[in-house]
């Protein structure tokens, strides 16, 4: 008899466990176990308690409180997963496209028409200019300093501007750093011999003109040095602040010069009129004689010479040289605060 009650109960437990696999499967396959407790089949997933049915007499009550008989049910099997994708190759990178050299600041100089050509401005923070006569419009970079170069409407506009830049004495000259490196550049620039207008502007370093003849010259120098040798211009304006400025072989009409505490020399033949300013500095000019001339001086603490006469002490003085009513005869308008003005003739 009690074997005739286990084989029943073991079938019990055998049509449970397909119970339990079935609402395994339907409830996503989850793993679940089931016991007898107060005299009931139990199944539980984890979750859930659901009662089976009624346990066989003995085993109701010898298991009743739920002890240790306990028995898994079969695990739901695992669906295999999906085979992975195939891996793409990816796209080779992009070639990598060579950066302009660091002395053309990224732009190539422009291309420029002779025959458009009116008027050049150059302003050059630091650096070495040189400029040219020659029969087109070019220019030569030596260096890394990073410039921009354009042309447009007769206007040809050379900058190189970085307030970055320092200045160290080595070799014999002056070499120039950005970031640490030396980025000294000689900018050579060849003009056709005959210009409108040029305008340059030096902060550190040297600028050269040579040869050229230019209707409007207007210069200027902060710490650097301007020299113009054999040029020619109608009207002339030269500013120096604390650098020098040196103008030999020149003859103009007008010719203004602005000298703060640096040092210009002027030599050659202004024919219609010459103003100097002077504030700290020193201004020597040596002139072609002329048959006569008119002139004006203002001087403060400083002390102005003209034509081997002293002009001392505060005050304005006036003077002719036989100049008086002659068109033809120049002017000089000389004013000096604390420096030093010279104006003297070669026959």
């Amino acid at each position: 008899m009690k074997h005739k009650g286990l084989l029943i109960f073991c079938s019990v437990l055998l049509l449970a466990g397909v119970c339990v696999s079935a609402v395994g499967f339907a409830m996503g396959g989850r793993p679940g176990s089931f016991n007898i407790s107060q005299g009931k089949i139990v199944y539980y997933n984890g979750a859930q308690r659901y009662e089976l049915g009624d346990a066989p007499g003995g085993w109701g009550a010898r298991w009743g409180n739920g002890g240790n008989g306990v028995i898994s049910a079969p695990v739901a099997p695992v669906a295999p997963s999906a085979p992975a994708a195939p891996t793409v190759p990816s796209a080779p990178a992009a070639p990598t496209v060579p950066s302009a050299p660091a002395g053309q600041g990224g732009q190539a100089a422009a291309t420029v028409n002779v025959a458009q050509l009116k008027k050049l401005e150059v302003d050059i923070s630091a650096g070495y200019v040189v400029i040219v006569a020659g029969t087109e419009a070019s220019l030569a970079v030596d260096g890394n300093m990073p410039y921009t170069s354009t042309f447009e409407e007769g206007k040809w506009e050379i900058k190189s501007t970085d307030e970055n830049l320092y200045q160290q004495w080595m070799s014999g000259r002056n070499r120039f750093f950005l970031n640490g490196e030396d980025v000294t550049t000689t900018f050579t620039i060849t003009l056709p011999a005959q210009l409108n207008e040029l305008e340059g502007e030096l902060n550190m370093g040297e600028m050269t003109l040579t040869g050229l003849a230019i209707q409007e010259l207007d210069l200027e120098v902060n710490m650097g040095a301007i020299v113009v040798k054999n040029c020619s211009a109608v009207s002339s304006e030269f500013s120096t602040n604390m650098g020098s400025t040196k103008v030999q072989g020149f003859s103009g009409r007008a010719a203004s010069i602005s000298n703060d505490m640096g040092s210009t020399v002027l030599e050659g033949d202004i024919t219609e009129s010459l103003e100097i300013d002077c504030d700290m500095g020193s201004v020597t000019a040596t002139l072609k004689r002329p048959a006569s001339y008119n002139w004006h001086a203002e001087v403060g603490l400083g002390s102005i010479k003209l034509d081997g006469n002293s002009i001392t002490g505060q005050g304005k003085n006036s003077g002719n040289n036989g100049g008086t009513g002659n068109p033809n005869s120049p002017y000089y308008d000389l004013e000096c605060g604390l420096g030093s003005i010279k104006l003297s003739f070669s026959n």
